[in-house]
């Protein structure tokens, strides 16, 4: 005879007032991107892909500029803006940004990299390519305020990164 114990529990689905708010604040249709999301880490790129697509933006998500290129050659859509991971298995962020500017034709194109790593010289870096930089973690919330920032024509603002933790937009 089997014996032992069940247990039930009711969780709300979110206690995140931050993810809560973002939700409401969700980008209004005109200011809504073709996005290319470069990230090598499946559940990720998953999660980002779904976020991105709740605020009703498109979203061509892959594991380096060449997957993100055909994909946007088979849908005929135009890549608007990047979010790019850092760290993207043999090569990173910054080479596959670049790769997919050149690509695209477009090396002012607006682009996202998000990155864990607080050395100095990506930070440098980054803004060398004219890229803005956050660091993770990044809440829902903090990207949708991001996005928003990068509304503006790329050549009227200057570069910018987020410092950990930072609460509005730095000067690198």
């Amino acid at each position: 005879m089997l014996a032992g114990s069940c247990f039930s529990l009711t969780l709300p689905l979110s206690t995140d007032s931050q993810l809560q708010a973002a939700r409401a604040t969700a980008p209004a249709p005109a200011s809504r991107w073709c996005i290319a999301l470069l990230e090598d880490d499946p559940d990720v790129r998953e999660a980002m892909t779904a976020l991105l697509q709740r605020w009703g933006h498109t979203v061509l998500p892959g594991v380096d500029a060449q997957s993100v290129l055909s994909m946007a050659a088979d849908q005929g859509l135009k890549v608007e803006l990047i979010v790019s991971d850092y760290k993207l298995g043999s090569r990173n962020g910054l080479e596959e940004v670049a790769a997919l500017r050149q690509a695209l034709g477009a090396p002012k194109r607006p682009a996202l990299l998000v990155t864990g790593d607080l050395d100095a010289s990506i930070a440098e870096q980054a803004a060398a390519a004219e890229l803005q930089l956050v660091h993770k973690p990044l809440k829902p919330s903090r990207l949708l305020e991001i996005l928003g920032t990068m509304r503006t024509p790329r050549e009227a603002r200057p570069i910018q990164a987020l410092a950990p933790g930072a609460s509005s937009l730095e000067q690198v």
